[in-house]
């Protein structure tokens, strides 16, 4: 029963598994952050490219630790542009 107590300790209050489970949100957000700069700002003129509020948005919330912010933001973007949303990588 004490090992129950520990993993629960473990899972709840950010114990080893949190830092693992924040690089993976990370690397999503780095993922679809690279996703939209390469496809997202081209030429055209309908573009709005790199200057888009929303994509600076989420960059900032990326760096600030709020992933799950950052990546909601940006698959609406994607979704609002018309791209497909590409599925989470492994790093």
């Amino acid at each position: 029963m004490r090992w129950f107590s520990v993993l629960a300790l473990c899972l709840f209050c950010g114990g080893p598994v949190a830092p693992l489970f924040a690089a993976d949100l990370k690397a999503r957000c780095e993922q679809l952050i690279d996703y939209y700069e390469w496809f997202g700002s081209s030429r055209h003129e309908n573009t709005d490219g790199v200057h888009n509020m929303t994509l600076m948005r989420a960059r900032i919330d990326c760096d600030h630790g709020h992933y799950e912010q950052c990546i909601a933001e940006l698959e609406g973007l994607l979704r609002q542009k018309k791209f497909p949303v590409p599925p989470p990588t492994d790093r």
